[in-house]
Formats: structure tokens, sequence, C-alpha cells
């Protein structure tokens, strides 16, 4: 946790957002702790763009965004993807309070995995948001599916290659991962 605290910069360090932390504190950026990768990211936007279109599809109240602050007691979350109630959001929205969310999506990074699989999580289930999705890259892109139960997340369901799902309850998204790697066939992706 003590990394996640703001401390003054060091030369040649620059200011970079917290993932997680106990207020809203800037922390740094360092040759540790990089950047997410290409997967990374093109896997959110292509996974954000498929909620979005089933939050479209089945006219639910909600908006989709891709790592944007969460308020919850005093922390401040940033997860990879976030579905909030449309009543709390809009254009200049800069912090969504965590009870207005229905789920947060994190893509496990080489550098932040215990966070992601272990850390994240369980802070989430403490702010009881009702789902949670861990997405693993490898071998292959699959995304773990968690619901709230009690205090505590469990595992509903893991999503690979084309495949429905519900949502938290509130609607049904077609997830394929198929189409998030062919992105990555730069020939034929487009077409």
């Amino acid at each position: 946790m003590d990394q996640l605290r703001s401390r003054p910069l060091v030369d040649g360090e620059r200011s970079h957002r917290a993932h997680t932390s106990d207020a809203t504190h800037w922390t740094t950026s360092t040759p540790s702790a990089p950047a997410p990768g290409w997967a990374h990211q093109a896997f959110s936007r292509a996974l954000a763009n498929q909620l979005d279109e089933a939050v479209c599809a089945a006219k639910a109240p909600f908006q989709v965004a891709e790592a944007v602050n969460v308020r919850s007691e005093g922390r401040l979350f940033v997860p990879d993807i976030v579905i909030a109630d449309d009543s709390a959001v809009d254009w200049d929205t800069t912090v969504v309070p965590v009870e207005a969310v229905l789920l947060l999506v994190e893509i496990v990074s080489p550098f932040n995995k215990p966070q992601d699989r272990v850390f994240k999580p369980a802070l989430y289930a403490q702010a009881n948001v009702p789902a949670y999705w861990r997405v693993e890259l490898e071998p292959s892109p699959h995304v773990i599916v968690h619901e709230l139960s009690g205090n505590a997340y469990q595992e509903v369901g893991i999503l690979k290659g084309q495949q429905t799902t519900t949502v938290a309850g509130a609607f049904t998204a077609e997830v394929d991962l198929d189409r998030v790697r062919a992105r990555f066939r730069p020939t034929d992706a487009c077409d």
C-alpha cells in the first residue's frame, strides 16, 4: 500500500495517477511500474466498446468508461473499465460514487498481478460493487466473472471466445474475445 501513496517527485520521474489509493493522491511513475502494455490497452478498449454496445442494445440506464475515478469511503479507485448508473455521470463528472457502480473490470498486467487478483477485488467487494470481472490475457484471453455474495465475490463463470452473459443481472452482453484478438491481424482486422 505504501507504493500507492503520494511522495515528492525524484529527478527524472513524472506524475502518474494511482490505480487504487487511500485518497485522491497522485503517485509517481517509476521504471519498476510501467504503463500498461499494448495488449492490455487494446483489450480494454475493445471490451469497453462491446459492453457499451450491449448497454445501448438493451437500452439499459448505464454508461461505460475506461480508467475513470471511482470513490468509496476515502479511497479512490481507477479500474480499467467501469459501468455506472446514468444518473451518476454526465459530461463533467470527474469522480463516480461507488454506490452508482454496477461493474468494475480489471485487466491483469504483469506488474500488477497480486493487486488485480487479490487486493483490488477485496476492496471492491468491501465497497459493495455488485460485479467484478478479471481479465486474464495469458495463456489466451478470458474473463473471470464474479458477483458479490455477502461481503466477498463468488466466481460465477469464465468467458472464452464468443459468449453471452448477464452483467450483474442488469442486462445481457455479447462478449466476443475472438473479435478482440482478431484486431491484432493488421491486414484483415478491419474487414
